[in-house]
This record gives C-alpha cells, structure tokens and sequence, in this order.
C-alpha cells in the first residue's frame, strides 16, 4: 500500500500555504469592512473569477470518489445521475442570473424578504434557515468530511483521521472567516486549478501502469457502453433504466435541491452572481 511521503506533504503544505497566503493579502488589500464587501465582494468580481469559484465550490474530496464509482459501475453516462442539474444551470445562466444580479441582495435568504410579506415571508425566511443552513450543510459536511476521513486512513495510517479533519476543519474555518467572498473566490480559484492539475497528473500516472498499458488498451478492455456519453439503457444490470432518466430530465432538476444545482440559482451560485461586477458578468 502507498503512503504519503516528503514530497506529498511539501505539495500538501504548499497548497495550505498559498490558500492562506491569498486571503491573507486581500484581506490586507481590502480597507472596506462593510457587509456587503463581506458577502458580496464590493460587487466587484470577474466572471472568470466567479464562475470559477461556483465550480471549485462542487470540488471537495468526496467529488472524485463519487464520480470514480459512477464511471466503474456504469461508464461514463453513469454520471447522468447529476448531469441532469445541467438543465437548471443553464435556466439559471441565460434567464435567473440577471435577475439574481438587479434584486441588489446580498444573499438569496434576502430575496425571500424582497419577494414575499408578513408571516409567510418570516416562516419560510426560518425555514430555510433551519432546513438548509442546519440540517442540510450537517449532512453534506458529513458526506465530505467521511470522504477526507478515508482518504486519511489510506494515507497516514498512523495519525488519527479525526484529528486530520479537525486541524483542516480548523484551518479552513479560520481562513474563510478571515477573508470574505472575494478572498474566498480567489483562493477558489487557485484551488481549482491546482486540483485539477493534480486529477490530470494522477490520470496520466494511472495510464502508465503496466497494469493499465496506455489509454488504447484501457480501451479494448472495457465494454464499448462504458465510453458512451448517451445513457446505455440495456438490461443488462449495468446500464440505467429508461423511465428513471427520464423522471431526471423532465422532473428531478426542477423539483429537488441540490447545492449549486439549484432551480432557479440559490446558495453559493447566487452568492457568486450577486458579486459580479455587471450583468455581462453574472451570466458569463
């Protein structure tokens, strides 16, 4: 079994270090302590630098876990199973984001506010608040922080897994509270570019294993359905079956909330189109 070595953690300290390194300079940067430098980044974010920061938000250790078994068990359409969201962001990017962009609200529990009145509007503000910010983030945290559980077991069999999570936990919660939306997004950025250097490295390393012999004979070894982009709908306990696609396509990506899938935007994908700087940006 491979454990992490020298070179593993020198990579691992450098990315901490250029995180923190990023909000620590913006933070210095910025002289405006408003809330609405806080939440929204003084309204002054790139689309490149937003858009950037909705995807890395998605990309947390349980992603390439998650996509890895997908494609294992069901090939490459496998991953219809959350390519279906894509409906609701492209709604969310042609019609709801210049809408998100002119309410002028810092987050999307504010647009309740602006949309509805009197006890309804006070009732669904909890809701939500209960719902989501607190049930809802206790479970997608737990699914995350079980993903960086095991990979610290694999990896550093001889430190505690829990404490792993509890300094990164740490480390993460005193960063992100120090700098704010746009230091946040501008560390996402980073962060997304560094992982996804690393995700091709690894697929490139992979590839050269003498087990695996190159990308042609990875090829020939696997069923021809298994590198299809359409949905294989065989019976043959591999593909997926036709009506449970098309409950995704015609009903799921409406009537269910998934974070950064949101119909109709909400959540951090709100937060990032709330704090672009134009309308251009915010659908871009």
């Amino acid at each position: 079994m491979t454990h992490i070595g020298f070179l593993d953690l020198l990579v691992i300290l450098l990315f901490l270090g250029i995180s923190f390194l990023v909000s620590y300079l913006l933070t210095r940067k910025s002289s405006n302590t408003s809330l609405e430098n806080y939440f929204r980044s003084g309204g002054k974010l790139s689309w490149f630098i937003a858009g950037t920061g909705m995807v890395a938000t998605t990309f947390a250790a349980d992603t390439p876990l998650a996509v890895t078994e997908l494609i294992a068990e069901s090939g490459i359409s496998g991953n219809w199973v959350w390519w279906y969201g894509s409906i609701g962001s492209i709604i969310t990017v042609y019609f709801f984001a210049p809408l998100w962009k002119r309410s002028g609200v810092s987050t999307d529990l504010e647009l309740v506010a602006l949309r509805y009145s009197g006890k309804g509007s006070i009732v669904l503000r909890i809701f939500k608040s209960v719902y989501l910010g607190f049930f809802m983030n206790i479970l997608i945290m737990a699914w995350v922080n079980l993903a960086m559980l095991k990979i610290a077991e694999v990896l550093l069999p001889g430190i505690s897994p829990a404490l792993i999570v509890s300094l990164l936990f740490l480390f993460a919660f005193f960063y992100t509270s120090l700098m704010g939306l746009s230091g946040i997004s501008y560390a996402d950025a980073f962060q997304f570019f560094f992982a996804m250097a690393g995700c091709i490295l690894l697929a490139f390393l992979s590839l050269s294993y003498p087990e695996i012999g190159g990308m042609e004979n990875l090829k020939a070894k696997l069923p021809k359905a298994f590198l299809e982009f359409t949905p294989n709908f065989d019976s043959n306990g591999k593909g997926m079956d036709f009506s449970f696609f098309l409950v995704l396509i015609t009903v799921t990506w409406w009537a269910s909330w998934y974070p950064g899938q949101e119909p109709g935007g909400g959540g951090y994908i709100a937060q990032r189109i709330l704090a672009s700087k134009d309308m251009r940006s915010s659908s871009l």
